[in-house]
């Protein structure tokens, strides 16, 4: 189950890079796509969703371990905070499709934290 979340984290996070991130009064910002291409925040949002989502992907062929549960765990915390930072700070920003997509490949690394604690897979 937690290799399937890992998965999907992954495929929404490396769509969020191609998509807009966040607006500010109609001007969009995103990684390669959006009006001001703005590469820190497309990797601030995605890149603590990909890593984790890649090693879970990879080694979690073998088996989701605990060790694998605690490195998504992490990984998930730091990602849904800093996608809520990027949603806050200035006023008037608002999250786009982009945004919500790297939001949610965050929140199913998080997901996939608990359950490979919770619930660890091995062969």
């Amino acid at each position: 189950m937690a290799k399937k979340l890992a998965l999907a984290a992954l495929l929404l996070s490396i769509a969020a890079l191609f998509l807009p991130l966040r607006s500010l009064f109609g001007i969009t910002e995103g990684a390669f796509a959006g009006i001001v291409p703005n590469m820190a925040l497309g990797l601030m949002m995605t890149v603590p969703s990909i890593l984790p989502s890649f090693f879970g992907v990879l080694v979690g062929r073998k088996g989701f371990a605990r060790g694998l549960g605690v490195l998504h765990l992490i990984f998930g915390l730091i990602g849904v905070g800093l996608c809520g930072l990027a949603a806050t700070k200035p006023e008037g920003i608002e999250l786009t499709v982009g945004g919500y997509m790297a939001f949610a490949a965050a929140a199913l690394v998080l997901v996939a934290g608990f359950i490979g604690l919770a619930k660890p897979e091995r062969r």
